[in-house]
């Protein structure tokens, strides 16, 4: 929304938390909650491809919980929209390092 003065950014507010945090202060999760995450953050990543849009910073700390304990991914700025997501190739390195696989640090 934009007023004559300020141009105003609005967001879903997720009264939840990283799944990060959570999954740090339990130390793990049983195979059900695991298969749970995994199942809904397949789901979203799936809608997204519908979209041809890709995330390329997946990480426990971009997935949030809402209050029923379902997720939403957030954090969107390395994401791409392509054309075809079977066939445009992105050769651009993004994301945290850590998250990152050895040989692609590697080249």
């Amino acid at each position: 929304m934009q007023d004559s003065q300020n141009l105003y950014l609005l967001m879903e507010y997720i009264p939840g938390e990283e799944l990060h945090k959570l999954l740090k202060n339990r130390g793990f999760f049983p195979n059900y909650y695991a298969k749970f995450y995994l199942a809904e953050t397949l789901v979203a990543l799936e809608q997204l491809h519908l979209k041809n849009i890709i995330h390329r910073d997946l990480k426990p700390e971009n997935i949030m919980l809402d209050r029923d304990g379902h997720i939403k991914i957030i954090d969107f700025g390395f994401s791409k929209q392509v054309k075809d997501i079977t066939r445009d190739r992105l050769t651009t390195n993004c994301g945290t390092p850590s998250y990152i696989a050895p040989e692609v640090m590697m080249g």
